[in-house]
């Protein structure tokens, strides 16, 4: 037993090092010799793999970002769009602070109706009114009147920026969660999604459009989601914005099921056929995980007539009415069938 314990770490540690390997000549452009007539090339697809077998062994994907396996142009991608999230972050916390600043404004109301309430008890030297347990600071070259109306304005600005603040604070947490999800695509994609991705950035002004092949992309009126066939059901998924909204407003019928990951980054996910629906559910629901890296969580289960864009981002959407289901984890036969998705 302790000899098989043994071994099967001792393979899992052989594999991470030969992937690590691989995938450090891959990101500076190089090929490795394998004898005097073979050659072979890492693909994208290649890193691609390599990370969803560590994955499946339980290593931390992240791992496989931190060891360079990207090309130059990847990495740009990805530096661009960290930056856009720390820059999102930093907006974040600073509207979070105008809020805090502003969200007590009812107070200023409650203020200058005590000061006109007892105004004929105010004289002139005044600097504070303490009166049904407030302390009001007042100003003392101003008329009790003045000192009320204020503390009105106060009140009626206080009101109007919360109102204000907080719709930028939702916008703010969907950029988050967009870029976010911009950042595991850039990650996972083939190079199809990835230039679909870079011309979707574009459109959303994150990145400027400087090649022409991304140029053209702009120009296509159809993006094709990827699918996953089996024998009782199809499901359609996307790995960027223009895919996503290709596949739930435009393929997907009113009544297939759409689902996505909760509160989360990730695909579109919709049954499009199926002979066995629980069946197709299930497995739909842990496409949804594992395309979000996740191995269990919480999705959202809805019709897709009850799915509305979102007008803030591609491939934002508004879930109207839905159902929640928490899986427990990937099966090993479907972990099976994701690893080979192209």
């Amino acid at each position: 037993v302790l000899l098989g314990g043994f071994t099967f770490g001792f393979t899992k540690l052989i594999y991470s090092l030969i992937s690590l390997y691989f995938m450090s000549y891959y990101s500076n452009n190089l090929t490795l010799g394998i004898n005097k007539n073979k050659v072979l090339s890492i693909s994208s697809k290649k890193i691609n793999d390599i990370k969803k077998y560590l994955f499946s062994c339980g290593y931390d994907v992240t791992l496989i970002n931190s060891a360079g396996a990207f090309t130059k142009k990847e990495k740009e991608l990805l530096k661009t769009i960290d930056k856009s999230i720390k820059f999102a972050i930093k907006k974040r916390g600073k509207l979070e602070k105008d809020y805090q600043n502003n969200k007590d404004y009812q107070m200023y109301m409650l203020y200058g109706q005590t000061i006109l309430l007892y105004q004929t008890e105010i004289s002139k030297e005044d600097e504070v009114l303490c009166k049904d347990g407030l302390s009001i600071p007042l100003n003392p070259l101003l008329t009790p009147v003045e000192n009320a109306n204020l503390y009105f304005k106060k009140y009626n600005k206080g009101k109007t920026a919360v109102k204000i603040l907080s719709d930028l604070q939702k916008r703010c947490e969907e950029e988050i969660i967009y870029l976010k999800k911009k950042e595991m695509e850039a990650r996972d994609g083939t190079p199809r999604d990835i230039i679909e991705l870079k011309a979707e950035l574009i459109s959303l002004n994150y990145l400027r459009g400087k090649n022409s092949s991304v140029k053209s992309i702009l120009k296509k009126k159809s993006y094709a989601p990827h699918y996953l066939k089996c024998d009782y059901c199809k499901i359609g998924y996307g790995n960027n914005g223009l895919q996503n909204e290709e596949l739930t407003f435009k393929i997907a019928k009113k009544d297939d099921i759409f689902i996505h990951v909760k509160d989360y980054p990730g695909s579109h996910v919709v049954i499009l056929e199926y002979t066995d629906l629980n069946k197709a559910i299930n497995l739909a629901c842990q496409l949804a995980l594992y395309l979000s890296h996740l191995e269990d969580g919480t999705v959202y289960i809805a019709k897709k007539k009850d799915v509305k864009k979102n007008p803030s981002k591609i491939g934002l959407v508004n879930i109207l009415k839905y159902e929640t289901f928490h899986v427990r984890g990937i099966e090993k036969e479907n972990l099976s069938i994701f690893q080979n998705l192209n």
